[in-house]
This record gives C-alpha cells, structure tokens and sequence, in this order.
C-alpha cells in the first residue's frame, strides 16, 4: 500500500511538471496586430506572435516555379511551372488565363537586320511611323517608293532619291528627285512664286539652255558673227522649217510649137519661198528653133510677167539643144500653192521636146 501511494504521488508530480510550461493557454489579442497579419511560430523556444508571412515561411517549391493563379478566374495560388527560355533572342512570354511560354522570335537591339525577315510591313509600320531620329531609313540601293509599299510617307528632309515617289507629303523639307511626276496640282509659295517670275536664261550674262520647242514673241538676236548654225552634213531640213526644200524633175515630152505648157510643177505650203527653175528643149532632126522661153507661175500653162520668164528670140541650130534658165524669185503664199514651170518654143521643120526642173527653198 504504501508503495502505491508513492508510485501515485510520483505520476502527479510528472502532470504538474508538464502543465507548468503548457498551462494557462495563451491568447494573443489582436489589439496588437495589423491587417494582414497571421500568428506565426517563432520557434521552439519562444511563443507565437502576430507576424506578415514571408516568402521565406512558405513551403519549399520545385525549382523554376512562381507560386500563382493562372486561371481565368479567382483561386488559390499553386506552384506554376516556368518553362526554359535561355536561347538567343527569347523572352517568356504570359498568356491570359493559360500561363507562360517561351518566345523566340523577338527581335532584340544586339541582333541584325536579318531578325526582322518574317516582319509584315503592318508590323513594321507600328515601329517607323513613331520614329522621330535623325536617322535615314534606307530600304535598298534603288528602291521604288510607290503607294504599294508607303501609303502617305512624310519626307521629313535631306536627300530623297529613287524611281518614283507617289502621294507623298513633302512639309517644309528640301529633297532632290530624279524624275516628278505629278497627277494633281503642284501648290505652294514656291511653286507660284517660280512660275510668276520664272529666272531668264542668260539673262544679262550668257548661259546655255535647250528646248524641244522654242518660241518667241520678241526678236531673236543671234551674234552678227556667229549666226545661227547651219547643218554640220547632207540632211534636209524638215518641213516647215526655214531652208527646207522641194524640187521637180522629169524627163522630156513632147511639145506644140508657139504653146505654152506646163514641164511640171510642186505644191509649196504657206510662206516665204525662193524658186526658179530649167527647161531644156530638143528639136528632132530637121526642126529649126526660132524662140524659147521658160518661166515660173501659180498660173497653170501661162508664162508671166517680166521677172518670172527668161526668153530667146532669134535664129538656132537646127536639131541643136536649147537649155534655159527661169528668174530665181520670191513667191510669198498664205495657203498651200501648186508653182508650174512652164515652157512656150517655137520651131519649124520637126518636132520638139522638153524637160527640166522646178526648185523652191523656204527662206522664213
């Protein structure tokens, strides 16, 4: 019995022992805290306190793990995986509601040119239209501008060169073209003031300029020594032109003794022509000429005045050629005008013939 009772007093000494350390049970009044704060351990040694939970008292995570909610809705956080993305020219990359990725066509500014081979020009045009440097954006060594590739490009200055630029604005800048082509109206201070007063060429020192088409309303005063310059080989003037020229010739025919008849003729547009011309008369065997006359008129078959007709009256040879020449004189015409070279022979004892040429030169 007694050793009962001892036994019995050594198990209530233990009880009392261990409740010393656990009892009372301590609450921790929340006077004492802030919002968001949790009761954390401290340890074994030391009682818990009111306290933010910290990355480091979160559980340990895998490796490349982020602790989040990647769903399209609200959750409690998980451990969500980071996929490997170290390659040249990566960036992870979130997608909405899914998680992340790896990206690998990003195009960095330590990388060329050459990143840039599967950019859409509506990809681009996001980069080039919001760029404000000083910088010259050169697409290639002749590139075509057009509307099909640069739908309203401001040319901001320097030198802009190609085949072709199209519906671009041009504010305040000096460019230089090859070739301006233009479908509407070319406005501006610059443009109306240039065609106001166009510059003279020359002006009152000598310059050098050339046209397809001259014209001029006031008097053109080459040198007195140096002229206008003549044809430097054997071409022909074209028609309309001063010196242009036009001829007839044809072969002998038969004549009427003491009838005057046309040899043959030319049709001279409007202006100022010099003409003459030639007959050549051949009387057959046993014909004696008396008279021979050549001449040019607008008249057909009529010889005219004095100036226009050269003529022989006397005794020739019989069967003996003739040949005559007609005055060289200014005929003037104000519409398109057939010139006859005429010719009249008298002659007896045979027959005659003749032949010859007309010639006109332009002379303004």
């Amino acid at each position: 019995m007694k050793r009962l009772l001892t036994l019995l007093a050594l198990a209530l000494a233990t009880v009392t022992s261990f409740g010393a350390t656990l009892n009372p049970i301590q609450l921790l009044n929340p006077a004492g805290s802030t919002a968001g704060q949790a009761i954390v351990s401290t340890g074994p040694s030391t009682a818990p306190a009111w306290s933010p939970v910290t990355a480091t008292a979160l559980a340990a995570q895998a490796a490349n793990t982020v602790v989040a909610n990647v769903t399209a809705a609200s959750a409690s956080p998980t451990a969500v995986a980071l996929p490997s993305c170290s390659t040249a020219n990566s960036a992870l990359k979130y997608t909405t509601s899914t998680g992340f990725s790896c990206g690998t066509t990003y195009a960095l500014t330590s990388g060329t040119l050459a990143q840039f081979a599967a950019t859409t020009s509506a990809q681009l045009l996001g980069v080039i239209s919001d760029e404000t440097g000083t910088g010259s954006l050169v697409f290639g060594t002749s590139p075509s501008i057009t509307t099909a590739n640069i739908s309203t490009p401001a040319i901001a200055g320097g030198t802009v060169s190609g085949t072709s630029i199209t519906n671009s604005p041009i504010s305040g800048a000096a460019g230089s073209f090859t070739t301006l082509g233009a479908t509407g109206a070319l406005s501006g201070a610059g443009f109306t003031n240039y065609f106001a007063s166009p510059p003279a060429i020359g002006g009152t020192a000598a310059n050098t300029g050339a046209f397809t088409t001259l014209s001029a309303s006031g008097l053109i005063s080459p040198s007195s020594t140096v002229g206008i310059k003549g044809t430097a080989t054997n071409d022909s003037a074209q028609a309309g032109s001063i010196g242009e020229y036009i001829s007839s010739a044809v072969g002998a025919a038969g004549i009427t003794s003491g009838t005057p008849s046309n040899v043959t003729s030319i049709s001279l547009t409007a202006g100022d022509w010099d003409v003459g011309g030639s007959v050549r008369f051949t009387p057959a065997a046993g014909a004696t000429p008396s008279s021979i006359a050549a001449g040019i008129n607008t008249t057909s078959a009529t010889l005219g005045g004095a100036g226009t007709t050269t003529q022989f009256v006397g005794t020739m040879a019989a069967a003996q050629v003739q040949i005559i020449n007609t005055p060289t004189f200014r005929i003037s015409l104000s519409t398109t005008t057939t010139v006859y070279l005429v010719q009249n022979s008298g002659f007896s004892g045979g027959t005659e013939t003749a032949d010859g040429i007309i010639r006109a030169r332009r002379i303004r």
